[in-house]
């Protein structure tokens, strides 16, 4: 039962580094908000009583939710299901569903396609697809394994 990592595109690493840096910067403007009123002996609204703590919360929330979904992402295989774990969130795929594993050679990609011919895209490293499949295979050998370079895939 290896755990495959997810692989995040750059893009979506970079989105996650700039959200936590607006965040972070959220938290550090309102303790300068909140540090300067308590200071200036100016009396708290109603309003910032109320938007203080649940601007810290979010922020704080959100930095918790992202560096969980990057530390704790993977793909695993436990009897006949592929479990996808990104973050706190967990899907599970029936192998009983999946007819056929396709690798698109020129995208580095692997493709599980279900009976319905909907499919669902494994993001992992590339070196570790031949070891992923293996396991598909030995959970579920009748399915099949075919490689498809772009020119064919049409």
């Amino acid at each position: 039962m290896k755990k495959y990592k997810f692989k995040f595109t750059n893009l979506i690493l970079i989105l996650m580094l700039v959200g936590v840096l607006v965040a972070i910067g959220c938290i550090v403007a309102n303790l300068f908000r909140l540090f300067t009123k308590i200071n200036g002996s100016y009396e708290l609204t109603i309003y910032e009583y109320i938007s203080f703590p649940i601007i810290f919360l979010l922020a704080i929330g959100f930095i918790v939710i992202v560096v969980f979904a990057f530390f704790n992402s993977y793909y695993q295989i436990v009897g006949e299901k592929v479990i996808l774990k990104f973050g706190i969130i967990k899907t599970v795929i029936e192998l009983k569903d999946v007819t056929e594993i396709r690798l698109l050679t020129q995208k580095s990609k692997l493709e599980l396609i279900f009976s319905d011919e909907s499919y669902f895209i494994i993001a992992t490293n590339p070196d570790w697809f031949e070891s992923f499949v293996d396991e598909i295979k030995q959970a579920k050998p009748k399915i099949a394994f075919i490689q498809v370079s772009e020119e064919t895939k049409d």
